[in-house]
């Protein structure tokens, strides 16, 4: 069996090359004067291409968002995963504070405000999202749960993929809502997972 060719062609890195200058550039405009009041000009200007280049890489403004969202998502959950390696998993409390912290690094290491936009798309495909959290950073979090469940831990009557997706709704809700403020965010999802604990923690003691 031949091993796939995975070198990419200089057309391909070119091409890359290009989508990236454009969503840098596209970035920029963003958080100079808002999404809505972005200049497709200035833009194409800044990024050094044609109007009809922007186009298609990002048929639609908030496209931009979208490739933000995928960046910061796969970001978060590399900084996640590192952690889980360095304290080796844990309990679930543990591990929904390091899911937290590496979702609000992420984002307070960037442009907060225009990052509270992107994390207000997930709203508007549910599943696209729930897909994502169960097959990336959440596995290890609802692997834990259904842990907890087969020993009687945690409470059987919801599935640990729903448990997770009930949280990550919450979670998500003050990344949406809290301003301009990490630290206050970082506080009110930590109170968020003590009481998701406290209403799926059977013994009350278990997760902690």
């Amino acid at each position: 069996m031949t091993q796939a060719n995975t070198t990419r062609t200089p057309r391909a890195m070119q091409a890359e090359d290009t989508r990236n200058r454009v969503y840098e550039a596209a970035i920029e405009e963003y958080k100079r004067v808002g999404v809505e009041n972005a200049h497709i000009e200035k833009i194409v200007a800044r990024a050094k291409v044609s109007v009809g280049t922007f186009y298609r890489y990002f048929p639609k403004r908030h496209d931009v968002l979208q490739e933000r969202r995928l960046r910061n998502a796969l970001a978060a959950i590399k900084r996640f995963d590192s952690s889980n390696k360095r304290e080796k998993n844990g309990t679930l409390r543990q591990l929904l504070l390091r899911w937290r912290d590496a979702v609000v690094i992420e984002l307070s290491d960037k442009d907060w405000k225009l990052n509270r936009k992107v994390t207000a798309l997930m709203t508007e495909n549910p599943e696209q999202e729930m897909y994502w959290i169960a097959q990336t950073a959440f596995d290890t979090i609802t692997q834990k749960i259904s842990e907890g469940q087969s020993n009687e831990k945690i409470r059987g009557d919801i599935s640990a993929k729903e448990l997770c997706h009930q949280f990550s709704v919450g979670m998500f809700g003050f990344l949406c809502s809290n301003g301009n403020d990490p630290q206050k965010t970082k506080v009110d999802i930590a109170l968020l997972i003590d009481l998701f604990i406290t209403s799926i923690d059977i013994e009350h003691t278990a997760l902690s």
